[in-house]
């Protein structure tokens, strides 16, 4: 599991290194160094020309002592438009280390040699970057057309908070992040200019990092970790019991794609309960053909029958599909109603219109929306419109503190919060941006919930197996031609045996 880390969480780690654990800053910064040369001296066992830019502040002692480490085996040049006054007390250490063994160059000085270099590496500002670049500090980054470029915590001249990014920002090829990724790296244009990310550490306490994380994002390896071991002397019942209140005579495929996508996540058995079944419904699931109104939704005649169906589920998933029929909507209300709160409740696309009619606790319930089914949550048009990867975060927890649910927001990165801890979803692709795509992740959240999975974990990493499936469909067709089935059809394919 990965750390996604804002730039108070890293000061406060800091602080609490210092002040709780007794580790001077000067050995954080041994520390951190040490790890980042290690990185780089697997990238580069053989000899290499590299030139270190370096700051002022603590990115730039921890470049002193990269360059430093690095010249036992490279030729390495330090650029930096030195002020020991500015300086804290390690990084004027490291500084003074170099500062006569080291070939010494200004930043403006390091533009004649810089393309004359194998590696950049850019120590120069780090998590302390706001706002934009300065005329002679877009100077230092425009011309730089090295080989290879490496960033050390944070490329230069990205907002480390929102993502946002100055145009002339150092675009790493690698950058080399201290004990987590840094939130601003997986926002709005920070992916693009952070290249491949290596996370180095500055040797911190684990109880530490964990009282200062604000975010994580699932890995492969958590899969294995999250998901309950199957023991051979096991049945159906034993992997839960879902329920599919979906469909309509006109989007039928909606309540298939959910109920297939459930059976892939795991669940033992799949009950679905629609007005209209798709021909194609998988042969494994349980369909029960509910009494219609003259549209084709869901009718209140269908009352007693998705009753008397919630008393057997260990998870139900409603809204693919329904449409936004009255009669439809009142009817799942009184449904809703009715469910006991130890059973989990994934709510997405039309179903979240009657979030706000539900009158029992939605403790128990996973809310689903892309940016305009928010607005029907929160009851605000336009709420997210514009909005920023950290105003989308915030108000994905206001929510969840809120309501006291999970939120799933679907975005890029997707945000899966209860308000007080917050996991990013990194994986996906554009392909998965088709019809019936937040169906099939309606699916797998409640199929991994039937399984006991508790209900944050199930929805992020419902959400993980889904963006990896759907980069798993697209490793063999364009990402133009991904249709929905093909996540469901992925689904095993990431899912570690």
């Amino acid at each position: 599991m990965l750390r996604i880390l804002s730039p108070q969480d890293v000061k406060d780690i800091d602080t609490a290194c210092v002040d709780s654990a007794g580790i001077p800053i000067a050995t954080l910064m041994e520390n951190a160094a040490t790890s980042i040369s290690e990185i780089v001296l697997v990238r580069y066992p053989e000899q290499r020309r590299i030139l270190v830019l370096c700051g002022n502040g603590n990115n730039g002692g921890d470049g002193f002592a990269v360059a430093r480490m690095l010249s036992e085996l490279h030729t390495v040049t330090v650029a930096a438009d030195v002020d020991e006054e500015k300086m804290s007390d390690a990084t004027r250490a490291n500084f003074l280390r170099i500062k006569n063994s080291l070939p010494m160059l200004s930043l403006r000085e390091a533009q004649s040699v810089v393309n004359n270099v194998d590696v950049v590496i850019d120590a120069v500002f780090g998590v302390g970057f706001r706002g934009s670049l300065k005329s002679t500090e877009v100077d230092w980054f425009s011309e730089i057309r090295a080989p290879f470029k490496i960033a050390i915590d944070v490329p230069s001249g990205l907002d480390a908070l929102t993502g946002s990014a100055d145009e002339f920002t150092f675009c790493a090829d690698l950058t080399i992040s201290m004990e987590g990724l840094k939130l601003g790296m997986v926002c709005d244009r920070g992916r693009r200019v952070s290249g491949e990310v290596c996370i180095a550490t500055i040797g911190a306490p684990l109880d530490i990092l964990e009282m200062h994380t604000t975010a994580f994002a699932l890995e492969q390896s958590d899969v294995r970790q999250i998901l309950p071991e199957r023991q051979r002397q096991t049945s159906k019942f034993d992997y839960g019991h879902v329920l599919v209140i979906a469909g309509s005579a006109s989007m039928r495929g909606a309540a298939a794609l959910t109920s297939h996508a459930a059976l892939r996540a795991g669940a033992g058995l799949v009950e679905l309960v629609t007005p209209s079944i798709h021909p194609l419904i998988p042969r494994e699931v349980i369909a029960t053909e509910a009494p219609a109104t003259s549209e084709g939704t869901f009718s209140l005649q269908a009352l007693d029958i998705l009753r008397a169906k919630i008393q057997r589920a260990t998870a139900i998933a409603v809204g693919p599909g329904i449409g936004d029929n009255r009669e439809s909507l009142e009817l799942l209300v009184d449904v809703l109603n009715g469910v006991n709160e130890r059973v989990p409740i994934v709510i997405d696309a039309d179903g979240l219109r009657i979030v706000n009619k539900i009158t029992t606790t939605l403790k128990h319930c996973v809310l689903t929306p892309h940016h305009r089914e928010f607005e029907y949550v929160v009851e605000r048009k336009g709420r997210l419109s514009g909005s920023t990867c950290l105003e989308r975060i915030t108000a994905s927890r206001d929510l969840a503190q809120q309501r006291k649910c999970i939120v799933h927001l679907k975005s890029h990165p997707s945000i899966t919060t209860d308000g007080a801890k917050t996991y990013l979803t990194l994986g996906g692709n554009p392909g998965m941006a088709t019809a019936g795509s937040g169906d099939v992740l309606t699916g797998i959240i409640a199929g991994l919930c039937a399984q006991h999975v508790p209900l944050l974990q199930a929805a992020a990493l419902g959400a993980y197996i889904h963006a990896a499936a759907g980069d798993a469909a697209i490793r063999n067709r364009a990402p133009e031609s991904i249709i929905a089935g093909d996540i469901v059809e992925s689904i095993g394919d990431v899912i570690p045996s």
